[in-house]
């Protein structure tokens, strides 16, 4: 693992860039450096069907409005977004990594509310940006190209984001950008506090300027990325200082870290993407990670599918969370402009899939179709 990093950023250094690579947009991101205001938003629906015993099948709806003014020498962006609220015993609640775009704004009852979940000032300098505010992380850190938006891409929380980085919620902070060049790889870093929103008891906003509070910490993390011919790497490594109850001795606390890899590469209309994950496995029961997902572009119609799997620390002595894989194949249509159609259907295997896993057998399907459309 430590040498596939160092290889990877031995590439990143040596290689020769055809054109330089702006952060990635995705469900949610504010698109920055356009002049005067920017206004947009979106609508996304889901309806979702399993097998699995005791869990209901769920239709569920989100609501995205982000947009951007200038200001000064910088631009002030915001982002509201809105959620119906998931049932008890619904997919999203039961099956939760099916459905990524379940439960993104939740108030302290889990329901769901209108929310601020974004509102940062952009200041760019010279090759470079800095972002200070109320920020996502997932923004600055392991984007992909075909698998990092939830309403338009992969559903399944394992082809969104490496599950192995303890993000936090949206939550305060600085984030700065150096964009790479023609000689010169671009890199990211990143410094929040280690609770964002949702990660806070109240899920409010009084708890998240709350910094300094017992148990909190900071988040911090690096990337360097580098596009090369049709390829673009990316490698990165997080810290999240916030202390959590080791596994395997109950009254000690450690901090969580890990590193990660992700790297994208095109041919015509296709394109793939593989993803690894490592973390400290004295606080997390699956501590490796991998991913890769690929993406067919005809015409009006796009075809996903998407295999992932986290493997069980050996540490840990919880025997019924078995490894846990996850595969989804989708086909997105968009019939006219805003609108796209994406029906689905996840196979899931491992009681770990599940934040109920009484209530689940090993092997678990779930059918989907999702409707969003942009405006």
């Amino acid at each position: 693992m430590v040498y596939l990093h160092i290889v990877l950023l031995l590439l990143a250094f040596m290689a020769t860039p055809l054109y330089a690579h702006e952060l990635d947009n995705r469900h949610g991101v504010i698109p920055d450096n356009k002049d005067g205001f920017v206004f947009e938003g979106g609508v996304t629906i889901t309806g979702q069907f399993s097998n699995a015993k005791r869990v209901n099948n769920e239709i569920l709806a989100s609501f995205d409005l982000f947009g951007n003014t200038s200001l000064g020498d910088g631009q002030l962006s915001v982002y509201l977004e809105g959620n119906l609220s998931p049932s008890m015993r619904g997919i999203a609640s039961q099956i939760g990594i099916a459905n990524a775009d379940a439960g993104s704004a939740l108030d302290r009852n889990d329901n769901g509310r209108l929310q601020l979940s974004e509102l940062h000032y952009l200041w760019p300098i010279q090759n470079s940006e800095l972002y200070l505010g109320l920020i996502d992380p997932t923004r600055f850190l392991d984007s992909s190209d075909i698998a990092n938006d939830e309403t338009q891409q992969f559903i399944g929380a394992g082809f969104v984001n490496n599950p192995l980085i303890d993000f936090p919620d949206y939550t305060l902070g600085l984030a700065y950008h150096y964009v790479a060049g023609d000689d010169q790889p671009g890199f990211v870093m990143m410094l929040s506090s280690s609770h964002g929103i949702a990660d806070n008891p109240n899920r409010s906003y009084r708890q998240l300027i709350q910094l300094f509070d017992q148990d909190k910490g900071m988040f911090a993390g690096a990337e360097l990325y580098y596009p090369w011919r049709n390829f673009k790497f990316r490698t990165g490594l997080w810290l999240n200082s916030a202390s959590k109850q080791r596994i395997d001795k109950a009254q000690s606390n450690a901090k969580n870290y890990g590193v990660y890899t992700s790297i994208d590469a095109v041919s015509g209309d296709h394109q793939w993407n593989l993803r690894y994950g490592y973390t400290n496995p004295d606080i997390t029961t699956s501590n490796h990670f991998a991913a890769m997902t690929y993406q067919y572009q005809y015409k009006q119609a796009t075809l996903g599918l998407g295999l992932a799997h986290q493997r069980t620390t050996h540490k840990t002595s919880d025997y019924t969370n078995q490894p846990n894989t996850q595969a989804e194949l989708y086909l997105r249509i968009n019939p006219i402009s805003g609108l796209s159609i994406t029906p689905s259907i996840h196979y899931l295997h491992g009681k770990s899939s599940s934040q109920n896993t009484q209530q689940l057998s090993k092997y678990n399907w779930v059918a989907g179709l999702r409707l969003s459309y942009y405006f």
